[in-house]
This record gives structure tokens, sequence and C-alpha cells, in this order.
């Protein structure tokens, strides 16, 4: 009977192990389909994106409970016997490998906690400081400060700034286009997307890492600006957004905000000159997605749990050749 330690150093090592082998995986395949993704409706695309990139932490965990509770999967998996012919994980039986795969999983988990916490924390505070400088209009706080600005700052609920140098410099109908295209933000809780993806995103390589929060980030961007559109019509949304990308000529879009002047202005206003070329996803797109990643978790898991097994007898011969 396996001890409690090596039961969970042998899940934190699979776990580990296939995080990093999916991440790899859905690195490399991520090149393949970024065209398909960028030319979706942004709405969608932003969707799909964010839940790309989370789904190798994700879905290893969903393996490795798999693997390791033979009741959930047992049907899954050819019959086959080690020792007793019972139900069976794949245990890392050496209890110094098992301290650390724990100790391994524990920093990556408590690193990936804190980084969620730091930057909840960084929004909230960064708030308490602008409310200070702010005073509430119909719809957003306008900031009493003669820099050109306009964001929305929060996670859980997100309010909008405009600065009054902005407002000085845009006409009644600009301003509302703005204040939409904030409100759709607001709305789809982009800021705390931003912050899950950041967060996510830390497991992958930096050039890796760059290129999805770009893409999430841009993709968010689109999704608001054609929310904008549905209200004011795309040209006018496309003229606000040249007008306003001048004013501002430096912009400083971090995951605590996101703003109308954003990156890759050409793009966006090629976006929503090309409007209707983005169809959305419709619900059987959805649910074929949903069908095939299910699909995919099953078949794989009986592979799956032969090749852990086999890794799992390799690293303790090798373990046991070095001890002695």
């Amino acid at each position: 009977m396996p001890t409690m330690l090596e039961q969970l150093g042998s899940f934190s090592l699979v776990w580990l192990l296939l995080w990093v082998t999916l991440t790899l995986v859905f690195g490399c395949g991520y090149f393949l389909v970024r065209n398909t993704l960028m030319n979706m409706h942004p709405a969608h695309s932003s969707a799909l994106i964010l839940a790309y990139w989370t789904s190798p932490v994700l879905l290893s965990l969903l393996l490795s409970i798999l693997l390791f509770y033979p009741q959930s999967g047992q049907l899954l998996i050819s019959p086959h016997c080690h020792g007793d012919c019972g139900e069976h994980a794949p245990i890392l039986r050496a209890g110094v490998l098992g301290w650390v795969g724990l100790s391994i999983m524990a920093i990556l988990v408590i690193s990936l906690t804190s980084k969620f916490l730091i930057m909840l924390l960084a929004g909230q505070r960064i708030g308490r400081q602008l409310d200070r400088l702010a005073r509430r209009r119909n719809g957003f706080s306008e900031l009493l400060v003669p820099e050109r600005a306009v964001f929305t700052l929060g996670w859980w609920h997100p309010r909008i700034y405009i600065s009054t140098g902005l407002i000085d410099h845009c006409s009644t109908e600009q301003l509302t286009v703005i204040i939409d295209h904030e409100r759709a933000h607001r709305q789809r809780r982009d800021n705390l997307r931003l912050l899950l993806g950041s967060v996510f995103s830390l497991a992958l390589p930096p050039g890796w890492r760059r290129i999805m929060q770009h893409d999430l980030q841009l993709m968010s961007e689109q999704a608001c600006d054609f929310a904008s559109a549905a209200r004011h019509g795309r040209f006018t949304v496309a003229d606000t957004l040249v007008h306003v990308g001048r004013l501002l000529k430096s912009a400083d879009n971090t995951a605590l905000t996101s703003g109308i002047n954003g990156s890759d202005l050409a793009l966006r206003v090629q976006a929503l000159l090309t409007h209707s070329c983005r169809a959305p996803l419709t619900g059987w797109h959805l649910t074929g997605l949903i069908m095939i990643v299910t699909v995919s978790v099953l078949l794989v898991l009986n592979p799956l749990h032969h090749g852990i097994e086999w890794l799992v007898t390799v690293i303790q011969w090798q373990a046991l050749h070095l001890h002695s």
C-alpha cells in the first residue's frame, strides 16, 4: 500500500510532466491555428485564445486525476496486472522522488497564486488612488488631470476612467463611442481575463508568452470595437480610434487597464472595415469543439497510463542505480 507521500509526490510529478508536455504541444500547435483564431469574430476568438493557453494546466490536472483515481477511468484503461492485479495508479516508490515532486509542484502553485494575488491587490490599490483624483459622471469617472488618458480599471467591478485632458479634445459623439467601448470591456471583464492569461502563461517560454498576451489583448480590443460599432457604426468607431490614437501618442496598456487606444491600431481599424468577414461561431461549432476535446481526453487516457507506468519504472530504476 503506497504511503501518502508516495501518492502526493507521484501525482505532483505526473501533473508537472504532463503540464510541461502539453505546454510544448500546445505552443507548437498554436502557430498552426493562430491565423484561424485571429480571423474569427473577436468576441469568440479572445475567449478561445484564453481557453487554449489555460488548457495545458487544466487538462494536465484532469488527466492526472483520472490516472490516480483508477475507478474514474478503469473503463477506459485496458486490463493488466501489477502485483495483486488490483486497481492501481502509477506510484513512485522512492521516497525522495515523492518529496521532489511535491516540492516542485508546491513552488509552482504558490508562485501562480502569489502572482494572482499581487496583481489583484495592486489593481485595488491603484483604484483607490485614482478615486482621489476623479469625480463621478454619468457612466464613468473623470480624472481631473490635463494628461490624455482613457482606461478601464478593476477586476470584479471595473470602473471607466477618462481624463479631462482627453474629454476636452473629443466631440460628444466621440466621447460616447469611447464610453461604449470601455463599457464593453467592463461587461466582458477583460481585465480579469488578461490577469488570468498573464498568470497561466507564466509557465510558457518568454517568446510564446508575449505572443499569447499580445493576441489576447488585440482580440479583446477588437471585440469591444465591434460592440461599440453595433451602436454607432463601424466607420464612426474607426474614425474615433484614429482620433484618439493621435491624441494618445504613447499608451501603456498593462494587465491592469484596457484602453481604446490599445495596440495595433491599424489592425483594429482594418478589422472594423472588414467587419462582415468576421462571423461569430455558432452553437454547433462550440459543441463540436467540446466534443473533440472530450473524445481526445478519453482516447489518450489508456496509452498515457501505460506510458506513465513505463516512465515511473525507468525513474525508479535510475534512482535505485544511483543510490547503490
